[in-house]
């Protein structure tokens, strides 16, 4: 199974250094089903045949009238909002 490495593992396997972060390996299943499920890699999936019969990059064409050249819109300005009030009544104090 191939998978992609989700973090760096120090040493070696049969000899070789395990991958870099992001890289890929080829491993038995059942060890990479391990690292899948330790959170260290995650499986390359690959990729499905096209069914619809639609010719390639036809899906990925830009809506009419958008510019894929122009620069994005700065992201509007994040404003934090107030809390619950119950976290921000004061607790009583007891007399001891």
């Amino acid at each position: 199974m191939r998978v992609r490495m989700k973090i760096k593992i120090s040493g070696t396997r049969d000899g070789q250094d395990w991958p870099d972060k992001g890289g890929e390996i080829t491993l038995p299943d059942d060890e990479a089903e391990q690292l899948m499920r330790y959170g260290a890699a995650e499986a390359m999936n690959e990729p499905e045949p096209d069914t619809t019969g639609e010719d390639e990059g036809e899906s990925e064409q830009e809506p009419e009238g958008t510019d894929p050249e122009a620069t994005p819109e700065e992201p509007a300005e994040e404003t934090a909002t107030a809390p619950d009030s119950a976290e921000t009544r004061p607790r009583s104090r007891r007399k001891a």
